[in-house]
C-alpha cells in the first residue's frame, strides 16, 4: 500500500489528516483485490488498517444492522408462536421507536447509552417495555442468523425493572368515619379499627380475640 502513496499524502496519513483529493470507492475496491492477491501488500495494508482504525474495525463485530426484512421476519416468528396482536403490536410500537431513534444499528454501548436516555426521560416503565422489547427481537431474529453477535448483543443489558408506584392517597379521618358506619358487624367494626389505628397487615389483627377487646373503653391487647 506504501507504494501507492505519494510521499505528501504518507505525511498526511502520519499527520493524522486527510488530503484534499479523497480516495473513492473504486480506490478502496482497488487496494482490497491487491490485498487479496498480494500477500506482502495484504501484510502491510492490514497493519496500516489494524493502527489507524483498529478499534473502528473491532467494533463492527460488535453491530446489528437491522432491515425491515428483520422486523417482518420477526413478525413471522411471533405469529407462529402464537403471540395475541395486541402483544405483538406493543412489542413492535416498542421496537421500532429504539431501531428509529437508534438509527437502525444495534451496538453494546448504543443500546446501553440509549436506555439509559429513556430511563431518564421516559422511566422506568416506558425502559422496561423497550427493553424487553429489544430482547425479544435479538433472541427470534438474531440468534438463528449469527449466535456469535446475538450472544454479544442479548448479554449486554438486563430488562429494566418497573418500580412500585407510589401515588397512593391516604384516605382523610373523614371518610374512615364514613366506612366505619357502614360497617353493621361488631367484628368487623373491630377489625376495621384496628386497622386503622395500628396500621397492622391485614392478617395481623385476626391474633385479636373478642376477649381481648374493652369496646367500653377503646382498648384491645394484641395475643401473643
Amino acid at each position: 500500500m506504501l507504494k501507492l502513496l505519494t510521499i505528501e499524502e504518507l505525511q498526511a496519513l502520519l499527520r493524522g489528516w486527510v488530503p484534499e483529493k479523497r480516495a473513492t470507492l473504486s480506490d478502496a475496491l482497488r487496494v482490497i483485490i491487491t490485498a487479496r492477491e498480494d500477500p506482502s501488500f495484504r501484510e502491510q495494508f492490514l497493519a496500516l488498517l489494524s493502527r489507524y482504525l483498529g478499534d473502528y474495525v473491532q467494533s463492527l463485530g460488535k453491530t446489528w444492522h437491522v432491515t425491515q426484512d428483520d422486523v417482518e421476519a420477526y413478525v413471522k416468528a411471533m405469529r407462529l408462536k402464537g403471540v395475541k396482536e395486541k402483544t405483538l403490536r406493543d412489542r413492535l410500537y416498542y421496537i421500532q421507536r429504539a431501531l428509529s431513534e437508534l438509527d437502525w444499528v444495534l451496538s453494546p454501548e448504543g443500546i446501553r447509552d440509549y436506555l439509559a436516555e429513556v430511563l431518564e426521560e421516559d422511566g422506568h416503565n416506558v425502559a422496561r417495555h423497550i427493553s424487553a422489547s429489544l430482547k425479544s427481537l435479538l433472541k427470534n431474529v438474531l440468534q438463528p442468523k449469527d449466535p456469535g453477535l446475538f450472544g454479544i448483543l442479548y448479554n449486554s443489558f438486563k430488562v429494566i425493572k418497573s418500580r412500585p408506584s407510589n401515588r397512593a392517597r391516604l384516605p382523610t379521618i373523614e371518610e374512615l368515619r364514613q366506612i366505619l358506619q357502614g360497617i353493621e358487624s361488631i367484628e368487623a367494626k373491630t377489625y376495621f379499627i384496628i386497622l386503622a389505628e395500628t396500621g397492622l397487615r391485614p392478617g395481623e389483627p385476626f391474633l385479636v380475640t373478642m376477649d381481648d377487646v374493652d369496646l367500653e373503653h377503646g382498648s384491645y391487647a394484641l395475643a401473643r
